[in-house]
């Protein structure tokens, strides 16, 4: 031990400073080592802490936005009732009743076009109908499934749209009223359609399908059209179904 001892305090720095201040520097790194530890410990908990904040605020602005949209809502239903289409003026859409299930929802909608009120739907929602004929009453709505399916041999529960009354609905507020209608039809409407066998020439787009303004044209109505609702507008857009492209 003495040995030991000896040995190292024979042990003098080559630059001839003493062995007193050798060992002053040495508790001085002994002392300063360890306080460098701490401050880079320090550095990476507060690195990570604010890449945690980031992370956290991101993830958080994210699940806001999201929320934000399913709040919004567009759909369409039926109207349960029968609707005199020449007295549509003085209908209270309030006073309606709707079907339980919508029609057409906005998961259904891969994006409104706002110029033409043509909405461009998912392949299978636009399936029934793809090839409707006027004469067979086109697409009919399945009370059984709740949906939209093509006129088949067995006609329980399905109710004919041809002829029938929608009314469009974004974020629960009734907007207007419209009817489903053919080229084939002779009667003339002022108020908003959805023409289920249209004419070749004014066939919409691929999986699409339009709300005109009447039938069989705009020149059949007059006043505002409701159709450009700033709350149907508003909806799609937040939902981000809406399109300005026409």
């Amino acid at each position: 031990m003495r040995g030991e001892i000896a040995s190292s305090a024979a042990v003098l720095p080559s630059d001839g400073t003493s062995v007193a201040a050798a060992q002053s520097n040495s508790w001085l790194i002994q002392f300063r080592a360890p306080n460098g530890r701490k401050r880079m410990k320090t550095a990476c908990c507060i690195s990570w802490t604010m890449l945690f904040l980031v992370l956290a605020t991101a993830a958080f602005s994210a699940e806001n936005d999201r929320q934000a949209s399913t709040k919004h809502t567009f759909r369409i239903y039926l109207v349960e009732e029968k609707v005199n289409f020449m007295k549509h003026n003085e209908v209270d859409l309030g006073d309606l009743e709707l079907h339980k299930h919508a029609l057409i929802t906005e998961n259904d909608i891969v994006e409104y076009d706002l110029g033409t009120h043509t909405m461009r739907l998912t392949e299978e929602a636009f399936e029934p109908f793809a090839k409707p004929a006027a004469w067979d009453f086109a697409v009919q709505y399945d009370d059984e499934t709740h949906s939209l399916k093509a006129k088949g041999e067995n006609h329980h529960g399905k109710t004919a749209l041809l002829g029938k009354a929608f009314v469009v609905v974004a974020d629960g507020q009734r907007c207007y009223l419209g009817a489903f209608t053919c080229s084939a039809s002779s009667l003339s409407l002022s108020l908003p359609v959805i023409n289920l066998v249209p004419l070749p020439k004014e066939v919409p787009t691929e999986n699409s399908i339009r709300i005109d303004r009447a039938y069989p044209s705009a020149e059949f109505t007059r006043g505002e059209d409701p159709r450009c609702d700033v709350r149907i507008k508003s909806a799609l857009e937040a939902l981000g179904k809406l399109w300005m492209g026409r």
